[in-house]
């Protein structure tokens, strides 16, 4: 079946719907009656955060690796988002919808070579280059995303990250990256 990308005023009424389902079992936030089901600043924030972690490639999983590690004021906060955060997948999944981390993720790997290829070849049939510019730092998803582009038979990737090796003081947080890029085969021109 088809899925059909969430945005506005329809991602935000799933996000009601998840928390609401999970909301009674709350350990740190309490839901209030009204439209929305936490205070609206609560509401946006958790919605943001989590939005932010699925764009990242962080699932609810790798997040309750932490409860752990978390500081006990943050505990059952951190319990209360991994709840909230499962709770709107599983709202996107039954009604056939994903939003944007979503998406990232099934292409990254959710899908197959074969099937990414199909997909990207029936979007864009005559493409064989791909440039990127303006990016200076990549997620797991768009790393994922960038391998199987770099896969698709005849298809090249320009990229163009501005690092220099020799200056870590000014370019040490992308080393990851530059790494990253290597493992993919991009080399400098």
């Amino acid at each position: 079946p088809e899925t059909r990308l969430v945005k506005g005023v329809t991602r935000t009424l799933l996000y009601r719907r998840a928390i609401l389902s999970v909301g009674p079992g709350f350990h740190y936030f309490t839901l209030r009656k009204g439209a929305f089901p936490l205070q609206r600043g609560t509401f946006e924030t958790i919605t943001a955060v989590i939005s932010h972690l699925k764009e990242r490639g962080i699932t609810p999983e790798l997040l309750a690796e932490e409860l752990d590690l978390a500081e006990p004021d943050e505990l059952h906060k951190l319990r209360d988002v991994i709840d909230i955060y499962r709770a709107y997948d599983g709202v996107l999944a039954s009604s056939g919808q994903d939003d944007v981390g979503g998406v990232y993720r099934t292409l990254a790997h959710g899908c197959t070579q074969d099937q990414f290829t199909a997909a990207f070849r029936a979007g864009f049939p005559e493409v064989d280059v791909v440039a990127v510019a303006g990016f200076d730092e990549f997620s797991e998803p768009e790393l994922g995303f960038l391998r199987k582009i770099q896969a698709l038979p005849g298809m090249a990737i320009e990229l163009t990250f501005d690092y220099h090796p020799g200056n870590p003081s000014l370019f040490g947080q992308l080393e990851e990256n530059y790494r990253r890029f290597h493992e993919l085969g991009l080399r400098e021109p």
